[in-house]
């Protein structure tokens, strides 16, 4: 049939729903200016999913078949999951990855107690940028400033080497310790030599720490620097060779050596050796002394100290040892020699001996003089005896002969 006589038509509008597309089931579905809600009538982004309890969204693949689900968790058995966001395996049943309500990250541990903690390994791969080449972890960067830590994969010297270092806003990259792919440290070095080798200054702070050579005990001897303060302004440096302080063929030493070969050397048992002239080096030029005066009554000095025989009470205190000694007492020397008495922490009295070999020079020089004189005296007494036995000789023949 048509139109008679024909008219235009104008054309309206339709629709091919007259309702809203999405139809709701109570509170559990809506749909508001284009945000979808389930869960809540008033959904406040695209899609706002909520339920009492955990909320979970799915995703699964068709093909495979694994369940995925992103939860927000209203907390477990004893609440201590509340408030976080999880990533599960369904198909697993396992969570992967949690961020706690703290803002703490979880891979694989549900209780996170720092920013990041992941339970197994953690790989990274290679970047590009001005750290060249390799994997790196990068923090505190201020604009363009960065510390960072890289695994550096290249020529034979940095393969595998793990670097800690840091890049300024010029991108130069500043390296400040590498470990090698042989286990070798260095610090302040690019390419180190030894297990550890750093160029710098070396610090280790605390009294009682210890620097040990070899393990603890090893060889059954402990061998270690170690530094003691004992007081205010009193510190001292510890040198632990071993465990024989005793003598015999079980001692412990501390050698200095030059090219391999021994010059001088510690034992545990107190004795001291060196190579070469049993004497220690002192300064003697003239050009660094004042005051050089001749060196008088040397003799009668020496000969007012008084040897003595004598045992220690205490064998093993500094300065002493056991077994009868031959010396001398230092309250005996301090009022001849007091330049040689020293007084120890305690109020005892020690001794250096100084100078004993001028004054031994200078005593058999007193005493020649002395045997000289007596010795001339001598000769002129025997030549006055034998000049009058010739006087009186000469008398007695001019006697006999009247």
């Amino acid at each position: 049939d048509t139109l008679d006589p024909r008219q235009p038509v104008t054309p309206a509008p339709t629709a091919l729903f007259s309702l809203a597309p999405w139809t709701r089931s109570g509170s559990d579905l809506a749909y508001l200016e284009g945000r979808v809600g389930i869960g809540t009538d008033s959904p406040t982004r695209t899609l706002d999913l909520r339920d009492i309890g955990d909320v979970e969204l799915g995703l699964s693949s068709l093909t495979d078949g694994r369940l995925w689900t992103l939860q927000s968790s209203s907390g477990d058995a004893s609440g201590q999951l509340a408030g976080s966001f999880q990533i599960i395996d369904r198909s697993a049943g396992a969570s992967r990855m949690l961020i706690d309500s703290d803002g703490n990250i979880g891979v694989g541990t549900s209780f996170p107690a720092t920013r990041l903690q992941v339970a197994g390994t953690i790989a990274s791969t290679a970047s590009s940028g001005a750290f060249t080449t390799g994997a790196h972890l990068e923090w505190n960067r201020n604009g363009r400033r960065a510390t960072w830590l890289l695994n550096k994969r290249g020529a034979p010297v940095d393969e595998d080497a793990i670097i800690f270092g840091m890049i300024d806003e010029n991108d130069v990259v500043f390296q400040h310790m590498r470990v090698t792919s042989g286990g070798s440290v260095g610090i302040g070095v690019s390419n180190p030599v030894a297990r550890l080798h750093v160029a710098g200054s070396i610090e280790m702070g605390g009294t009682g720490w210890r620097l040990r050579f070899g393990d603890f005990n090893e060889n059954s001897d402990d061998i270690h620097f170690m530094r003691v303060n004992g007081a205010a302004d009193r510190s001292t440096l510890v040198l632990n060779i071993g465990d024989n302080p005793g003598g015999g063929a079980g001692f412990d030493d501390f050698v200095i050596q030059a090219g391999g070969v021994a010059r001088i050397q510690f034992t545990s048992d107190a004795r001291a050796f060196k190579a070469g002239a049993p004497v220690w080096e002192v300064l003697s030029d003239a050009r660094a002394k004042h005051d050089i005066a001749p060196l008088t009554g040397a003799l009668d000095r020496l000969l007012t100290l008084e040897g003595r025989t004598f045992a220690y009470n205490d064998p093993e205190a500094m300065g002493a040892r056991p077994g009868q000694c031959i010396g001398f007492v230092a309250q005996d020397v301090q009022p001849l020699f007091p330049e040689w008495i020293g007084t120890g922490e305690d109020g005892t009295l020690t001794m250096h001996i100084t100078g004993f070999e001028a004054l031994t020079v200078e005593a058999l020089r007193d005493l020649r003089h002395e045997k000289d004189a007596e010795i001339a005296a001598l000769r002129q007494e025997n030549q006055d005896l034998t000049d009058r036995l010739n006087r009186l000789e000469a008398l007695v023949e001019s006697l006999a002969q009247k």
